[in-house]
C-alpha cells in the first residue's frame, strides 16, 4: 500500500526535494497527510502505478496514468515551486482551478485525456514551454493569449479536441515553437500566406506528433514532415511551399484546398511521401522527376486533378 510506505518515508525525512515512486505497481489512495513535504518538494513522481480515489486537498503532484478521479483541487495552487505538471491519462472532471495560474515556475503541462474543460487558467504560466492538452473536450476558438502570453512555448498540441474558427494570428508570433500540433479540430479559414510571421521549425516523426502548422513561414529551412490534414483549411497551396527543400513527407489531405498544384512543388527532392488526395483540386499535376514517383493515390478524389 503506497500510504504505509509514504509514512515509513516520512518518518526518516520532511525535508524532500525528489521523490520517485514510478512503475511500482503501488495500490490504494493517496493519503490525507501526503502534503506535509509540498514546502520543500521540487520533483515528485508518482506516474504508471495503480493509485485510486481523489486527489487529496493536500496535494498538487504529476499524476498521470492512474485512475484518479473527481477535480483538481485549487490547493494545488500553493505549490508555488512545482515547474511540471503531468495529469494525462486520469478520469478528473470539473475546471481546471484559477490557482493553477499562481504557479509562476510552472513550465511543462500536459493535461491530457478526460482532463477538465477550459485552460484559461493557465494564461498566468508565462514560463510554459510545453503545453499539451490534447484529446479533451477543449472547444470554441483558440485563445488568442496562448501566442500573446507564453512567449516560451516550444511545444504546443491541441490536437482532437473541439476548437473552431481560423487560427488566432497571435499564434503565428511564437517563434520559439518547435512543434505546434492543431489536427482533427473544427478549425476553418485560409492557410496563411502574409509574409510578416514565420517559424523556426524542427519537426518530430510525423507518426506522432506533427500535424497542422501554417505554411506562411519564410524561414521553415530543416523542416521535414508537414501534416495538414482533415483540418478544414481552404484556399490554395502557397507556391512557397517549393523552398522546403528538406521536406520528406508532406500530408494536405481531406481539406478544402483548391486550385492548382503549384509547380514549386516539384523542386523538392527529398520528398518521399506526398498525400493531397480528397480536396478540390484541379488543373494538370506537374512534370517534375520527383512528382512522377508518387502512386495515384496520392492525387485521388480530386475532380479536377489530371495527368500530363
Amino acid at each position: 500500500m503506497i500510504s504505509e510506505l509514504i509514512h515509513l518515508i516520512f518518518n526518516f525525512t520532511t525535508n524532500l526535494h525528489t521523490f520517485s515512486l514510478s512503475n511500482n505497481l503501488l495500490e490504494g489512495p493517496i493519503p490525507d497527510g501526503f502534503g506535509k513535504v509540498m514546502n520543500s518538494l521540487e520533483l515528485l513522481h508518482l506516474i504508471s502505478n495503480k493509485l485510486q480515489g481523489q486527489i487529496p486537498t493536500s496535494i498538487g503532484n504529476i499524476l498521470e496514468n492512474n485512475k484518479l478521479q473527481g477535480e483538481i483541487p485549487t490547493s494545488i495552487g500553493n505549490v508555488c515551486t512545482l515547474q511540471i505538471l503531468h495529469l494525462e491519462n486520469n478520469k478528473l472532471e470539473g475546471e481546471i482551478p484559477a490557482s493553477l495560474g499562481n504557479i509562476c515556475t510552472l513550465n511543462n503541462s500536459q493535461l491530457i485525456r478526460e482532463i477538465p474543460q477550459g485552460i484559461g487558467a493557465l494564461k498566468s504560466c508565462t514560463c510554459l514551454y510545453i503545453l499539451d492538452v490534447r484529446e479533451n473536450l477543449l472547444f470554441g476558438p483558440i485563445p488568442s493569449w496562448i501566442g500573446e502570453s507564453l512567449q516560451q512555448l516550444q511545444i504546443l498540441s491541441l490536437r482532437v479536441n473541439r476548437f473552431f474558427r481560423s487560427v488566432p494570428v497571435h499564434l503565428y508570433y511564437l517563434s520559439q515553437v518547435h512543434l505546434l500540433d492543431l489536427s482533427r479540430n473544427h478549425l476553418s479559414g485560409g492557410i496563411p500566406t502574409s509574409q510578416e510571421f514565420y517559424f523556426n521549425l524542427c519537426v518530430w516523426n510525423h507518426k506522432f506528433l506533427l500535424n497542422s502548422i501554417t505554411l506562411s513561414s519564410n524561414d521553415l529551412l530543416g523542416f521535414i514532415s508537414l501534416n495538414l490534414s482533415r483540418s478544414h483549411f481552404y484556399g490554395e497551396i502557397p507556391s512557397k511551399i517549393g523552398n522546403l527543400n528538406s521536406l520528406e513527407f508532406l500530408n494536405l489531405s481531406i481539406n478544402h484546398i483548391s486550385g492548382k498544384i503549384p509547380l514549386t512543388l516539384s523542386n523538392i527532392n527529398r520528398l518521399a511521401e506526398l498525400d493531397i488526395s480528397n480536396s478540390n483540386l484541379n488543373g494538370r499535376i506537374p512534370l517534375g522527376r520527383q512528382l512522377q514517383t508518387f502512386d495515384a493515390s496520392s492525387f485521388e478524389r480530386n475532380i479536377g486533378l489530371c495527368g500530363q
